[in-house]
């Protein structure tokens, strides 16, 4: 920014453009500083809230796996012990035919 000064000195331009640029730097690094460390705290956030997610996600899928297992599981189970229930009637069955 040129600064149009008339009768002023130049001592003193160079002293009072040298204390703005300062100040500017030193406020503008300030906030630059402030606006890292709050970036670096949102980051860390939204990384605590996706492990978080991910854990909450991950806990569901394995309750869901597990319900899934055995209610499968169960249903095999019942299945093989229908089948063995008419094997079993049928053996029975035969065999008083045959007596």
């Amino acid at each position: 920014m040129a600064l149009d000064v008339v009768g002023a000195e130049v001592a003193g331009l160079a002293t009072a453009a040298g204390l703005a640029a300062a100040g500017f730097f030193a406020a503008t690094g300030f906030f630059a500083a402030a606006g890292f460390a709050a970036g670096f705290a949102a980051a860390g956030l939204a990384a605590g809230l996706a492990a978080a997610v991910l854990v909450a996600g991950l806990a569901a899928g394995l309750a869901l796996a597990l319900a899934a297992g055995l209610a499968v599981g169960l249903a095999a189970a019942l299945a093989a012990t229908g089948l063995a229930a008419a094997v079993f009637r049928a053996g029975l069955a035969a065999a008083l035919a045959g007596a």
